[in-house]
């Protein structure tokens, strides 16, 4: 029996992505080829499923190729036999005949279009472009968990509104609501790291269910996991500043920035502001943001080696 190897290539969507469908969990991403590492497995960036790159080919996509070997291959094939057998007449007596009539199938190649997905990634680690359905994943070739990527870019976003409510053509209490804004964001984007974190890394405690939220248990569960609280990533100034920040953004996001008793327990300093809002100044956040991309990376870092 002759084999014979046919390369079919596929056409990637406007952003030169081609789609992959996990063999396991059977869900849909896409991979930029030529980006990332030169290796012909691939990961499933959601359930974590490891094989041979060809095995997650989509559905649409060996339907295309089937049709176009039928087309290419067997439509030929068929074609000549069919011709073969033109004016072809069988007897089996002197009283009967057969007439062989015999029309050669028309096949049709049957295209597709890739997916639209939610959210692009460039791996940081090995620079593979891919895109996923929702926002924290696992490379599709190193591994690596794209957490950091979509924290930086949470930043970007905290220091983009930091930027703009220095604009004096917006009233003032939107400029205002930007540079809350940025605070409340930034430490949302935290918590969404440390929810990846955990997801993946089961040395972090799932309780409580805020962790990356709450600064006092997460000193304590960095201590216990890694053996090093913040004050030892950042420094001990900017850990105090850091725990600060936090208070500040619960009560902003709880109290509408009115210092309460709880803050007042925490930070005793501002127990003659109680009752009062908390002067939210853009330069502090500014820094925030700053020293959270720090401890963010550093964090990042001590689990995804």
């Amino acid at each position: 029996m002759n084999e014979h190897t046919v390369s079919i290539k596929l056409t990637p969507d406007e952003n030169g992505l081609v789609g992959r469908e996990c063999p396991s969990c059977e869900l849909y991403f896409k991979i930029k080829p030529g980006t990332g590492l030169k290796t012909k497995q691939c990961i499933c960036p959601y359930c974590g499923y490891t094989d041979e790159g060809q095995a997650f080919l989509t559905q649409d996509q060996k339907d295309y190729a089937l049709s176009l070997i039928n087309k290419q291959f067997l439509e030929p094939v068929l074609r000549d036999f069919t011709n073969s057998l033109k004016g072809l007449e069988t007897s089996s007596s002197s009283f009967l005949q057969i007439k062989v009539s015999v029309h050669a199938p028309v096949f049709s190649i049957q295209q597709y279009q890739e997916k639209m997905l939610e959210t692009n990634v460039t791996c940081d680690s090995c620079g593979l472009v891919f895109s996923i359905y929702g926002v924290f994943s696992n490379c599709p070739d190193c591994g690596k968990l794209n957490a950091r990527v979509i924290y930086e870019k949470s930043l970007d976003a905290s220091n983009g509104k930091l930027i703009l409510s220095d604009d004096d053509k917006i009233d003032e209490h939107i400029r205002a609501d930007l540079i809350k804004d940025a605070l409340v964001g930034t430490v949302s984007a935290f918590d969404s790291l440390g929810k990846a974190l955990r997801a993946k890394h089961s040395t972090l405690p799932q309780r409580p269910k805020n962790l990356f939220q709450n600064f006092l248990e997460l000193e304590k569960a960095l201590n216990t996991v890694i053996g090093k609280d913040i004050a030892v990533l950042v420094g001990t100034g900017d850990r105090d500043f850091l725990f600060k920040m936090f208070q500040v953004r619960h009560i902003y996001e709880h109290n509408a920035g009115v210092i309460d008793a709880d803050f007042v327990g925490k930070l005793p300093g501002y127990a003659n502001q109680l009752g009062r809002k908390f002067p939210l100044k853009k330069d502090e956040v500014t820094l925030f943001v700053s020293l959270m991309r720090i401890l963010g990376d550093i964090i990042y870092k001590a689990f995804e080696k």
